[in-house]
């Protein structure tokens, strides 16, 4: 059988491992496995775990900053920088805006 931790040394790329504790999908411990088979291979690993949640991040704590983890290891990955945090629009309030480079 092929296991993605066996694998892990022929990974050339940086990666970013994200898992909840109570997912039954994808169990924690394959996340925590394959972080260990990647290290151990000399692969850069960046995880990021969420022992109370499941299959998902759908809480707002977890929408804040799981996006911002993802988007700051993607931005060293590129050799750029990170966007400095804007304020959040309240719900009732939400409204396009427009960033112009």
């Amino acid at each position: 059988m092929l296991r993605p931790v066996t694998l892990a040394r022929r990974i050339k790329l940086s990666l970013f491992l994200a898992a909840g504790g109570k997912d039954e999908r994808a169990p924690i411990e394959h996340t925590k496995w394959m972080e260990r088979a990647l290290k151990g291979a000399g692969v850069p690993a960046e995880s990021l775990y969420f022992p109370k949640k499941g299959h998902g991040f759908y809480t707002a704590p977890h929408r804040r900053g799981s996006p911002t983890r993802v988007l700051a290891f993607l931005s060293r990955q590129a050799g750029g920088s990170t966007a400095k945090p804007v304020a959040a629009v309240s719900s009732g309030s939400a409204r396009m805006t427009r960033v112009v480079r």
